[in-house]
């Protein structure tokens, strides 16, 4: 059963952020054939945009879930990095914090996480950052009244 967790950015920030600073850019050696940068898509700039949304996912060697989850990455043209949990002591921890149950795969999107492979869930979420980041930001301190 696929399952999407959504939590707040200030959870999840202190546990993801080694993972997805590192996404593809200065991923290690080990690392780097499973980094894989956004291609050109017929949909334009928005298909281009959402490919190059860094992804984190969590998996393990023998997850035949996972290896389809890669699949789906690489010939999308997703730009990601493959954590092995099994391997990674980090990413086990980061998987245990955010999904106790330890399932895999596990994704994580720029302050979200996506339990399961489901490849509709997924371009879902990366639609909505896409949006997020283009939303205009409202000026610091608008909309305050001091006192």
């Amino acid at each position: 059963m696929n399952t999407s967790l959504l939590m707040p950015r200030r959870v999840l920030a202190p546990l993801m952020i080694a993972a997805l600073a590192t996404a593809c850019a200065g991923a290690s050696a080990s690392r780097a054939s499973a980094c894989h940068a956004g291609q050109s898509s017929p949909d334009a700039a928005l298909e281009r945009e959402i490919r190059n949304v860094p992804i984190a996912m969590y998996m393990t060697a023998w997850c035949p879930v996972c290896t389809a989850a890669r699949r789906w990455l690489e010939e999308g043209g997703y730009r990601f990095v493959e954590l092995d949990v099994e391997e990674d002591e980090r990413a086990r921890f980061v998987l245990s914090q955010l999904n106790p149950r330890g399932s895999v795969p596990m994704f994580a999107i720029e302050g979200r996480v996506v339990i399961g492979f489901d490849p509709d869930m997924l371009h879902a979420v990366l639609e909505r950052v896409v949006a997020e980041r283009a939303a205009p930001k409202p000026p610091v301190g608008e909309g305050l009244s001091l006192r």
